[in-house]
């Protein structure tokens, strides 16, 4: 009887701080159709990514770029980020009949998903 009290009591315990680890910690993703403009997207990922970096585990997305048939990807862990592209042979490029959609994803604490989204929505081409 003693022994299942001290499982019941340390399984309670474990369960708690991965509570208490998890707590804050979200994904934010969106989908956006279009082309980006490269210049504002490394803009505003650099910044994004240099001033929260300490609450960013993971970042993912892919974009269509303005001019360009290449796809490019983006994969991030805290402050380090690359990009490449289909021209390196990572993924296909844009079909010609492809829908061309931007998605990316940010795994972290702290992040306020309407902010990233305007921000993130900012950097698609407006078509006059």
């Amino acid at each position: 009887e003693h022994k299942h009290e001290h499982k019941h009591e340390h399984k309670h315990e474990h369960k708690h701080k991965r509570t208490k680890h998890d707590s804050g910690v979200s994904s934010v993703g969106f989908t956006v159709e279009g082309e980006m403009d490269i210049m504002m997207l490394n803009q505003w990922l650099g910044s994004f990514i240099t001033t929260r970096g300490d609450d960013l585990y993971r970042s993912k997305g892919i974009f269509a770029i303005e001019g360009t048939d290449d796809k490019f990807v983006f994969q991030g862990v805290h402050m380090m980020m690359t990009m490449s592209t289909s021209a390196e042979g990572v993924i296909k490029p844009w079909g010609e009949n492809e829908k061309r959609v931007n998605k990316i994803v940010f795994i972290g604490k702290n992040l306020d998903r309407e902010e990233i989204k305007i921000a993130f929505e900012g950097c698609v081409v407006k078509k006059t």
